[in-house]
């Protein structure tokens, strides 16, 4: 069976950076490593991308999926692009393990 390559994307540059990390950590360690190769990316406190985003933007279309974990203003709060999350669970860590297998399978699998 082939994994699917998830980036699970975290940090950025606002006041929520650690809760971000904290929350990308959860994201990525309650993806199964059968069936995801989770590849972490995190955005700098200065809201610059690892190696810069040319560099982000190759790592990123190599990816099948990408989730964004990235809270406040540049993140959930007003995304610049479209973009998939759990909706109003993401604020609920003790229930987001139990979305993520639904965020990453699409829609058509919420229940």
């Amino acid at each position: 069976m082939t994994r699917i390559r998830a980036a699970v994307i975290g940090g950025g540059g606002n006041g929520e950076h650690d809760v971000s990390l904290a929350s990308a950590a959860a994201v990525a360690d309650a993806l199964d490593p059968s069936r995801y190769d989770v590849v972490r990316l995190t955005v700098g406190r200065d809201g610059a991308w690892p190696g810069g985003l040319p560099a982000a933007v190759g790592i990123l279309q190599g990816c099948d999926v990408a989730l964004p974990i990235v809270h406040g203003p540049r993140g959930e709060d007003r995304a610049p692009a479209p973009h998939r999350h759990p909706g109003r669970h993401a604020g609920a860590p003790p229930r987001l393990e139990r979305h993520v297998p639904q965020v990453v399978a699409g829609p058509e699998h919420h229940q």
